[in-house]
């Protein structure tokens, strides 16, 4: 078998049986980019992607999605496309909520999971000292999306990139929690060593 055939195989034996917990949608994310990088062959194609899991028993929508998730690189075991465009959406909203200051805002329309985390005050200290520390920032690039559900929530999570004035690239992501089709932010992560000094 050659390695690209091997590659598809590992993929769909991945996709059909995680359940989209986070070590399951590493583990994908771990076999996708392996296959990948040990090949330099196109990927295989959506099409090839769901027409395996079809055979294996996946329905055939169920299998379009995480064939066309897999092809482009999204790590995402079932998913409604929708759910990601509403949460990009949404993550557009937060960097213009951040850009304005709107801090209390961001933390009053959040996840219930992010509120048991931590505490008003908390977050809001938390989203102001990011924004002093990095100081005005470009775009954000979108490196990886991850999709699922975990506890039988659907989740979306985003990976950013943007380059700073004051602390260079930082590293961001941005996971949500998917409420009656609504995007509801649960975590808020961000990576620089500048951060962790005062």
């Amino acid at each position: 078998m050659n390695t690209r055939k091997l590659c598809l195989k590992r993929i769909v034996h991945f996709a059909k049986g995680a359940m989209a917990k986070p070590i399951c949608v590493a583990m994908l994310c771990f076999v996708l980019v392996g296959c990948i990088s040990r090949d330099t062959q196109p990927r295989p194609t959506a099409q090839q992607i769901s027409d395996s899991l079809k055979a294996q028993g996946k329905d055939a929508q169920t299998a379009q999605n995480m064939g066309e998730a897999l092809a482009k690189g999204i790590a995402a075991v079932e998913y409604r496309p929708e759910d990601i465009q509403a949460a990009m959406s949404a993550s557009k909203v937060f960097y213009d909520r951040m850009s304005a200051e709107q801090y209390a805002t961001i933390y009053d329309v959040s996840a219930d999971v992010l509120k048991a985390a931590t505490s008003r005050d908390v977050f809001i200290g938390f989203l102001k000292r990011v924004n002093l520390k990095v100081g005005s920032c470009s775009e954000p690039k979108l490196v990886l999306t991850t999709a699922g559900k975990d506890d039988e929530r659907p989740f979306v999570e985003f990976r950013f990139t943007r380059n700073c004035a004051t602390v260079g690239e930082i590293q961001e992501k941005l996971s949500w929690s998917i409420v009656d089709g609504k995007p509801l932010l649960r975590s808020y992560y961000v990576f620089n060593a500048a951060l962790l000094t005062d």
